[in-house]
């Protein structure tokens, strides 16, 4: 009898022990699955082969757990800031969208019709004087202090771009010297260790309609909410061959 009520005591502590050490580790498993899926994801996908087709945006938007999803175009530039120049490919993306960590920016900006600017401390680093050498550290802070409100001017790579043309009885593609010169404003410092520069989604379509170029989307911005949502769009998305990047 004795040996029961002690097992019973023994019993009724360990319950008492164990069970609220259980229901702790249930509970933090619950709100650990539930953040999961309020955790936000943000990637780019790459396209290796060929243009993304024009209803690849519209079939992303129908994935679950997908909250976003914006093209991104890369467009190679040369940039001449003061007595600076380098060549660059600009990152045109939609700005209310693409996440831009913004360390300092014009607080109103009037650009008229200069091209927005957001650019990392180290996009400058590209800047050479008209004697090809490479920016002095002192110089590069001195226009990253001052850089809000200023401009740069921005033209075609080499000054040259591919138009169509016409022969008699076929199409042919002809070099010309193309005519653009864009007018950037600096707008916001970013806070990033790439080296970038990024410019509204517009202003890049309009950048390469000047040269005549088709817009071709190769990358896409994708924000997709909750940790098995993001990892079943991504394993899917790889396994037809898009390259993605977390952000």
């Amino acid at each position: 009898m004795e040996s029961r009520r002690l097992y019973g005591s023994i019993y009724k502590i360990a319950l008492s022990v164990l069970l609220p050490a259980i229901l702790l580790w249930c509970g933090a498993g619950m709100i650990k699955n539930h953040m999961d899926d309020k955790e936000l994801f943000e990637y780019l996908l790459y396209s290796d082969m060929e243009d993304m087709p024009d209803t690849f945006l519209s079939e992303l938007w129908e994935q679950k757990g997908v909250e976003a999803v914006s093209a991104v175009l890369d467009i190679p530039v040369h940039m001449e800031i003061e007595e600076y120049e380098m060549d660059i490919s600009l990152r045109a993306v939609d700005t209310d969208i693409f996440p831009l960590k913004i360390d300092r920016c014009l607080t109103e900006l009037e650009a008229g019709s200069k091209i927005p600017l957001y650019f990392t401390p180290q996009a400058l680093e590209g800047l050479k004087d008209q004697n090809q050498y490479k920016i002095t550290k002192g110089k590069k802070e001195d226009l990253i202090k001052r850089s809000l409100g200023m401009t740069a001017e921005i033209s075609p790579v080499q000054g040259e771009a591919q138009e169509p043309g016409t022969a008699a009885d076929e199409e042919i593609w002809k070099q010309t010297t193309a005519v653009y010169r864009e007018t950037g404003i600096f707008a916001a410092v970013l806070e990033d260790i790439e080296s970038r520069v990024y410019i509204p989604y517009e202003s890049g379509k309009k950048i390469l309609a000047l040269t005549g170029t088709t817009v071709q989307v190769r990358t896409v911005y994708i924000k997709i909410r909750g940790r098995s949502k993001a990892d079943a769009v991504i394993k899917n998305l790889e396994e037809m061959g898009f390259r993605t990047e977390a952000l």
